[in-house]
């Protein structure tokens, strides 16, 4: 990894930095469409676990 502290923050983000409206849309959906899959399978565990599949 290089030492300055530009490169860590742009490989440690999961989105680069928007250059507009139409960039800061697409990485709020994107966020949100990930955040909803976590969820989503954080349920399906749950079921597995509540119907004893687990």
């Amino acid at each position: 990894m290089e030492a300055d502290g530009e490169s860590y923050r742009a490989s440690a983000h999961p989105y680069p930095d928007p250059k507009n409206d139409a960039e800061r849309a697409a990485n709020r959906q994107a966020a949100d469409d990930y955040q909803r899959q976590e969820e989503e399978g954080a349920d399906f565990l749950g079921w597995e676990e509540e119907l004893g599949w687990r």
